[in-house]
């Protein structure tokens, strides 16, 4: 009975034939790959193109002096930032831009005071313009100096404040113009004001001048 059955079952499934009419093992099914299993392979790694670092810039923004104005100006997408600083002194070759981070404790704390402008000290030279400020804090009298990037529109700056005299405004422009030295002791309608900051090894420095002076402490106790 048992051999019966294996005839059957052997009729009803026959072995494969190897195509020489001879009849082969039937082969086992193939067992199923395994899922790849992790996250996708990444990027490569290497060094990028320009082309396509550029392209991963949507803007460019930054702060700059141009034409005697203070701006922030803003670059589209594309643009080369290794090419901002030319195209705007293309614009206005005496251009400032803003070249460092506000550092506190490093180089000194950007916290701004302010002070009231009582002479204005000019130094010109083939060099550059060298300013000094003598002010008051009301509680000090202090030396502030103007930095190079500044005293090279601080001219223009003063002229726009509308404050000094013909006078004293000629006897600034003639320092300039004949790059000599120009000690201009300013009256009291003549004062502006001016913001400063202190560094690490107690020099102050100028943020930026204005018209009016500030109500200084002292007086405001009187």
């Amino acid at each position: 009975m048992t051999n019966d059955l294996r005839d059957i079952l052997g009729k009803r499934n026959p072995a494969p034939d190897d195509g020489a009419g001879q009849q082969t093992a039937e082969a086992p099914p193939a067992e199923p790959k395994p899922e790849q299993v992790g996250p996708p392979s990444a990027e490569p790694t290497g060094t990028e193109s320009g082309a396509g670092i550029l392209e991963r810039i949507e803007s460019i923004e930054l702060e700059a002096v141009v034409n005697g104005a203070l701006q922030k100006i803003r670059f589209k997408a594309g643009t080369n930032p290794a090419q901002v600083g030319n195209m705007l002194r293309q614009l206005d070759p005496q251009c400032q831009i803003r070249d460092a981070f506000p550092t506190r404790g490093g180089g000194g704390s950007r916290e701004t005071k302010q002070a009231r402008v009582l002479v204005i000290t000019a130094r010109v030279t083939d060099s550059g313009a060298f300013i000094d400020l003598t002010a008051t804090t009301g509680q000090e009298d202090i030396t502030i100096a103007v930095s190079k990037r500044n005293s090279s529109t601080f001219l223009d700056t003063v002229k726009g404040l509308g404050k000094l005299s013909e006078a004293n405004t000629a006897k600034l422009a003639k320092a300039f113009e004949a790059k000599t030295t120009a000690t201009i002791v300013l009256p009291e309608p003549e004062q502006i004001g001016a913001k400063f900051w202190t560094a690490d090894d107690g020099r102050h420095y100028m943020d930026s001048i204005a018209a009016e002076p500030p109500k200084l402490e002292a007086q405001a106790d009187e």
